[in-house]
């Protein structure tokens, strides 16, 4: 844990000292500072700190020593096997994979923020607290998969669907489970109003009905995840969602009061807001899946990222600059307290906490 408060205090101090918010300079000088701060904590953690990196880690050298011919004997994609077998042929130690996978996913989700929040700061804050950064050292595939469709989505707010597709298709040669982020297509064209938010918030109770049956569905289509998707040890946690989602809802509740107090928000003149916002509530309908099984939590973790850009501008819908200040530090205030009870009660959840590095495994 001292870890993740050492690097939520270097925030605050770069911030201090840099102050991102005032150029673009500063703005481009922060992110570089702290993107590279994330990406050399993930890079030289140990093989202990990620639910999923020890597996990935033993993998390794069977996937850099089976013929690609016979890469269906794992359940692996093959954008994933090949990137494994790229790898294997430069190195066969597994600490590679663990540096190109935490560079590459860290470096995209920070070009993200720079690109589409309206504060660094309180984005980058929220990227530890909302444990984005925890998923991404946990579940290395689907972070790869989600940096790939976050660098194609300022191509979907300019209404180039074909390449955000193509880009989807090709994040699911790394996650099969980001074909989902298809949905985000017609965001682009809908404005955000409370009809909208009353929409999702059905979809929700609607899924939350059928999340059941449609587990059982997936498992017995997805040969490659159908012992996963039924292993009893995945249909738990139901406490621990309804704690993520009342405390997301609350966050998507705060930012839509934000957004919206001039009304609904038009899809052409604010594309960008709009989006986001509309992108955040999707976190709400995946939670209703995650009821039925926390395999779905997986799901959840390709929207909250849209969250952690989004709250921001919804944010900055609020004029009276004090107010704005008031409400960013009170989600800050509650991300934070957030942040330590999920950490120290659902510690196995990421298995993050506590953080160990490299040099703890000799």
């Amino acid at each position: 844990m001292t870890v993740y408060l050492a690097l939520l205090a270097a925030m605050l101090f770069l911030a201090a000292v840099i102050r991102p918010n005032s150029s673009r300079g500063g703005r481009i000088g922060y992110t570089i500072a702290v993107g590279g701060l994330l990406v050399v904590i993930a890079a030289v953690r140990s093989v202990s700190v990620g639910a999923d990196t020890l597996q990935y880690v033993r993998y390794y050298p069977v996937i850099g020593s089976i013929p690609w011919a016979n890469r269906s004997e794992l359940r692996y994609e093959s954008g994933y096997f090949l990137l494994n077998k790229v790898l294997f042929a430069v190195s066969d130690d597994p600490r590679l994979l663990i540096v190109v996978t935490s560079a590459f996913t860290l470096s995209v989700m920070s070009w993200f923020i720079y690109r589409m929040s309206r504060d660094v700061v309180v984005s980058f804050l929220l990227l530890v607290l909302l444990q984005v950064f925890a998923q991404t050292v946990t579940a290395m595939r689907q972070s790869i998969a989600l940096a790939i469709v976050l660098l194609f989505v300022p191509l979907l707010l300019k209404r180039k669907y074909v390449w955000f597709v193509l880009g989807v298709l090709l994040a699911t040669q790394f996650h099969a489970t980001a074909i989902v982020l298809l949905v985000l297509i017609p965001l682009v064209r809908i404005r955000f109003g409370a009809r909208t938010v009353l929409l999702n918030v059905a979809g929700a109770g609607v899924l939350f009905l059928v999340a059941g049956p449609l587990l059982r569905l997936t498992a017995s289509n997805a040969d490659q995840y159908s012992d996963y998707l039924a292993a009893f040890e995945t249909s738990g946690g139901k406490t621990g969602v309804a704690l993520m989602a009342g405390f997301y809802g609350a966050v998507l509740v705060a930012m839509t009061v934000c957004a919206l107090q001039d009304g609904p928000l038009r899809a052409g003149a604010t594309s960008a807001a709009t989006f986001l916002l509309h992108a955040s509530w999707l976190v709400l309908p995946m939670l209703a899946l995650a009821f039925a099984s926390n395999t779905y939590l997986r799901l959840v973790n390709y929207f909250v990222p849209f969250m952690i850009v989004g709250v921001p501008v919804a944010a900055s819908f609020v004029s009276d600059r004090k107010t704005r200040q008031m409400v960013l530090g009170g989600l800050i205030a509650a991300s934070t307290v957030f942040f330590l009870v999920l950490s120290l009660w659902r510690p196995e959840w990421y298995a993050v906490v506590p953080y160990e590095s490299m040099w703890s495994e000799r």
